[in-house]
């Protein structure tokens, strides 16, 4: 399972766009404690693998203390 992470302003921030994206990767990271090698940028976006038989709510409820997302 995947889940999608949608972010809006980091689209505004022209050429540092990349820089706001690994910074929200390493905060969504820390606050859900996973691996960043678990949270993936595919074109632009963000994607949290979620392992089966994994509960995803501890994974959920990092998404929400998370801020820009």
């Amino acid at each position: 399972m995947l889940i999608h992470v949608r972010y809006d302003e980091i689209a505004l921030k022209g050429g540092k766009r990349t820089w706001y994206e690994r910074q929200l990767r390493r905060n969504l990271a820390a606050l859900t404690g996973l691996p960043l090698s678990r949270i993936e940028r595919p074109h632009g976006r963000l994607a949290i693998r979620v392992e089966e038989g994994e509960d995803p709510a501890p994974i959920l409820d990092g998404l929400s203390r998370t801020f820009g997302t």
